[in-house]
């Protein structure tokens, strides 16, 4: 692999995830779940897309898990060290994995039409925006599930366990704040903007076009200050390694 090539470790990356059998179980229970959900047909189509895009979510959660965790720490570091560095290896990290499940995003999206599930009117608007979903959520999946890697849970049950509850506080997070006072309503979209936007696909087409791309934006937003912090914990992670092996010599 050569140094700095985020091709060349694009093609590492596939043949070593797909030797561990990491994403067996996610993309078979993902598959099992998309016939479920679409078995009985779809009358109300944004709102049930939504229902695959929690799915999505799930699975790409699961996805980050076991991809984060893929490598073990001797291969790590000489991936790290091929890379040219933790950043660019990092960086190429959060590419391939959001990669893989922008793809899972499309197929949530593309099952229905294909098995004829729709018994409602499609339109490109709204396969515009179930696309635009159920891609954000998996970035927010990867963003969680990356963070649960085995630096910092290496007891894969404990991580299991808080990662179970942290996606079920994500989905189920609107429930919750509806209980809040008025006031403090808005921490629900500061800590999870999944469960909203799902609460809000039953009544999407009542709500402004305003309101309806400020939800789906800050998703993306979400995602992406998930993915600065992963980035930016990990650089310091290394560099304060870097120094610890300095002071010993």
């Amino acid at each position: 692999m050569g140094k700095g090539s985020m091709l060349a470790f694009s093609r590492y990356m596939v043949r070593y995830y797909v030797r561990s059998h990491q994403y067996a179980a996610p993309l078979l229970v993902f598959l099992v779940s998309l016939f479920i959900v679409y078995s009985g047909g779809v009358s109300d189509v944004l709102a049930t897309y939504s229902m695959g895009a929690v799915l999505t979510f799930l699975i790409s959660t699961w996805l980050a898990y076991g991809y984060t965790r893929v490598e073990h720490s001797t291969q790590k570091q000489i991936t790290i060290l091929k890379m040219g560095g933790i950043s660019r290896y990092v960086r190429a990290k959060l590419c391939f994995i959001c990669v893989t499940v922008a793809l899972i995003a499309l197929c949530s999206v593309l099952y229905p039409v294909l098995i004829l599930a729709l018994t409602a009117h499609m339109t490109w608007g709204f396969a515009f925006t179930a696309l635009i979903e159920a891609v954000s959520f998996a970035l927010v999946g990867v963003g969680i599930g990356m963070f649960f890697d085995d630096t910092w849970f290496p007891r894969k049950t404990s991580a299991l366990l808080i990662l179970a509850f942290v996606s079920l506080l994500s989905v189920i997070g609107e429930q919750i704040g509806a209980k809040l006072p008025h006031d403090v309503q808005w921490i629900v979209w500061v800590v999870t903007p999944i469960s909203h936007t799902v609460y809000s696909a039953g009544r999407w087409t009542s709500l402004s076009r305003v309101d309806r791309v400020l939800m789906l934006t800050w998703t993306f937003v979400y995602s992406i200050i998930l993915f600065m912090i992963y980035s930016a914990i990990n650089g310091k992670g290394a560099r304060s390694a870097r120094r610890s092996d300095c002071g010993e010599r």
